[in-house]
């Protein structure tokens, strides 16, 4: 602690409120706030205040700050936050300090001129916090904390802050203002859940798929606000359901973290204090901790990654992190159209009876390949894809890729890349017809493994000199989130790639690999760049796909 944060300002006794201030004075000996601001003892007072309102000297860690600033488009609060982090990030205690502002209905921490000190639900209000079970849940995590950052002069004195159930444990918590927060638990049944307006609600810990869904009802008519600290650990659900979709809905978000988020070694300045902060674990207590994980425990505990996703193909898709720095690895980026000196490729899996999928990359001149745009085409013609695929390159400014490539097998090709007999029947054939020309992919016996192996090559990092951050060698635009209705279900490029599993056999699934299967098509080619500005012949590889080298 610096000597200006060391000295106790009228600012702070302000803040304190007079209950505070009077127990203050009491507790230090002094008659007067001047005596108090003008005594030498100010280190001593500096905890004393802190003690009497923690909440107003909380200081957010790296992962911590974004959740509490979290904003939509349009400027509001995120009606449903997800803070996803590894063991010791502070999530928990992030969740707790929001639900105690937005009982107190600002956040005491911040300046009083911040433009988002105010909290989005007017006082007094009703709030829930609901953890695992009561004894171990409530009573001491979220009793524990509460105790820890509970602002005593906004608060009843003496135990008349809370109130306990038939059972014994703290069921209530009220506050001066005429608000209350009810502490509930995932072992009560359901229908407790029912019937109930509130206006927010804390998840301590991920919530069983039946109890979120009967507690949210709750916020429809207040219009209320919840958000969920965990590691990811349990209740899949919250993944595959909510964590997936964020790109697509504005109002759900997630915010990350490491443990290394709250190494003391790791300075973070705040955004909206000016103020520089550490974390408080020490590297021996992280790696004494970290050394007893298995592989699988330490990608939820340290990194804060969901540990059912060990069963998906491309489980680092969207999920990994700089071991250095914490950072994520960007996989999915913002969308853009490119320049026209990139190298554009394309990858397609026509079908008769399930819908034709299909993507548009382009190579840069670093040998990244960025996935741009998809198509999901069901019910129709070779004739009118051909014309959808004629304007996706429009609407992307490019007239014909430096290559397409399309599954070897409705291609009229054998799996070694011979023409068959039915060649003439065939969807490349017929594309051919309509101006799409097409070279088959390498579906030879080996060349799945081989080209799973290949994509992850792809989505690794590699140190970038240019940008000076480890990078991977594929990234996904935004708009490839975007999952297609169909008579099939949802297709889309990101959905798939989150979903694809292997099976108990140790094989890949066959549902959701079709976006995945036009990626290893496409990746496994190895693209590199070449300049479009000379002059390259494109081959539609009729006789024998391998001979063709467009793209090399």
């Amino acid at each position: 602690m610096t000597e200006e944060q060391a000295t106790l300002t009228e600012e702070d006794i302000d803040a304190l409120g007079e209950e505070a201030v009077q127990a203050l004075l009491e507790q230090a000996g002094f008659s007067s706030v001047e005596e108090l601001l003008s005594g030498h003892e100010q280190d001593v007072l500096k905890e004393q205040a802190r003690r009497l309102n923690p909440i107003k000297f909380y200081e957010p860690n790296r992962a911590q700050e974004p959740f509490h600033h979290a904003k939509t488009a349009s400027g509001s609060i995120p009606k449903l936050r997800l803070f996803e982090a590894g063991n010791k990030v502070g999530k928990s205690t992030a969740g707790m300090i929001e639900g105690i502002s937005f009982s107190l209905g600002y956040k005491p921490w911040l300046p009083e001129d911040h433009p988002g000190r105010n909290t989005p639900v007017p006082v007094p209000n009703t709030g829930r916090i609901i953890a695992e079970d009561f004894p171990t849940g409530v009573q001491q995590n979220v009793m524990s904390l509460m105790k820890e950052w509970r602002p005593v002069g906004e608060m009843p004195h003496g135990e008349k802050w809370f109130k306990k159930n038939q059972a014994g444990y703290v069921a209530q918590i009220f506050f001066n203002n005429g608000s209350i927060i009810h502490l509930m638990s995932y072992d009560q049944d359901e229908e407790k859940f029912e019937g109930v307006d509130w206006d927010w609600t804390m998840y301590n810990e991920p919530p069983p798929r039946g109890v979120f869904i009967a507690n949210e009802r709750g916020k429809i008519a207040r219009s209320g606000y919840s958000w969920m600290a965990y590691t990811p650990l349990k209740e899949p659900w919250i993944h595959d359901e909510i964590v997936t979709k964020v790109d697509e809905d504005d109002n759900s978000q997630q915010f990350r973290g490491t443990i290394w988020d709250n190494w003391i070694g790791t300075k973070f300045e705040s955004a909206h204090t000016g103020k520089v902060h550490r974390g408080m674990l020490s590297l021996e207590d992280i790696q004494e901790f970290e050394k007893r994980l298995t592989p699988s425990e330490r990608r939820s505990r340290i990194f804060g990654e969901w540990q059912h996703l060990e069963g998906l193909i491309f489980g680092e898709f969207d999920t990994m992190r700089d071991e250095k720095t914490g950072e994520k690895i960007e996989h999915i980026v913002d969308d853009y159209i490119p320049a026209r000196e990139v190298m554009w490729i394309e990858g397609i899996d026509p079908h008769d009876k399930k819908p034709t999928c299909m993507l548009f990359a382009f190579v840069d001149a670093e040998d990244n390949v960025w996935f741009v745009d998809q198509l999901v085409m069901e019910g129709k013609s070779v004739p009118e894809m051909a014309d959808e695929i004629m304007q996706k390159r429009a609407d992307l400014r490019y007239l014909k890729p430096a290559w397409t490539v399309m599954d070897v097998k409705a291609g009229g090709w054998d799996l070694a890349g011979s023409r068959s007999a039915e060649a003439i029947e065939s969807f490349e054939t017929q594309f051919a017809n309509c101006g799409i020309y097409t070279i088959g992919s390498d579906s030879r016996p080996g060349t799945m493994d081989s080209s799973i192996k290949i994509v992850r090559e792809y989505l690794r990092t590699e140190y970038n000199v240019r940008t000076k951050r480890q990078e991977p060698k594929a990234r996904f635009m935004r708009k490839l989130a975007v999952a297609a209705e169909t008579n099939r279900g949802l297709y889309g490029c990101i959905h798939q790639m989150k979903r694809w599993m292997w099976t108990d056999k140790g094989e890949p699934e066959k549902k959701f690999d079709d976006f995945p299967a036009i990626i290893r098509y496409m990746l496994s080619r190895r693209p590199r760049y070449r300049s479009p500005t000379r002059p390259e012949k494109v081959v539609a590889a009729y006789s024998k796909p391998a001979a063709s080298d467009a793209g090399y």
